[in-house]
């Protein structure tokens, strides 16, 4: 039983580190946690790749979610960093 927690434990821990260094690396933000950069209103901040919206009828709808807050996810984007 005591071994289950301790596992949990240490895998929520690197999980949490892993996703902190990732996202340093990945140049939006410093190690600190501040921004670096600024993001376009029409892009993904979770992958960073521009969110595509109906334009005429050949252009592909991608499904997003909009929180609260105002900004605008890819739905396999934000669904994959709920469960991180």
């Amino acid at each position: 039983m005591f071994y289950g927690i301790y596992y949990g434990v240490l895998g929520r821990d690197m999980a949490e580190s892993c996703t902190d260094r990732m996202a340093s690396k990945i140049g939006y933000y410093s190690e600190t946690g501040l921004p670096k950069r600024a993001l376009e209103s029409n892009t993904c901040a979770i992958c960073a790749n521009p969110i595509l919206v109906q334009h005429n009828e050949e252009a592909l709808i991608e499904r997003t979610y909009k929180l609260q807050c105002g900004h605008t996810f890819h739905e396999f984007c934000i669904r994959g960093w709920c469960i991180v």
